[in-house]
């Protein structure tokens, strides 16, 4: 990660999407929330970064092994997360919602199903 981190410096990102792919899959409590974030915490330098830099970021994961879609493993039980770390995030239920929505919006942050 940190290479790529050092790569980012490089490049101008302001009113740029980067796609980024990661895995959230981590444990959930009961109420679905990570019980261990230790996934999401490695992806922070990151994702501060490209917002630092006036980009868009668009997560890639996924969360469970599910067959088929499966509203347990959404990830967007991810999105109070991020909020909480700092990021005004838009949940896009697809790849092709979240090329739809626009980056004038100003959110730091677009999270895909």
């Amino acid at each position: 990660m940190e290479q790529i981190r050092s790569r980012l410096y490089n490049v101008t990102l302001t009113n740029k999407r980067v796609v980024v792919r990661t895995d959230f899959n981590t444990p959930l409590q009961h109420d679905g929330t990570p019980s261990d974030d230790f996934r999401l915490k490695e992806t922070l330098p990151t994702l501060d970064l490209i917002k630092k830099k006036g980009g868009t970021s668009v997560i890639i994961t996924h969360c469970g092994q599910p067959e088929g879609y499966d509203t347990l493993f959404s990830t967007k039980k991810f999105v109070p997360w991020l909020e909480k770390h700092g990021f005004k995030v838009r949940f896009a239920p697809t790849i092709q919602d979240a090329h739809k929505k626009q980056t004038d919006d100003r959110y730091s942050l677009i999270l895909v199903e």
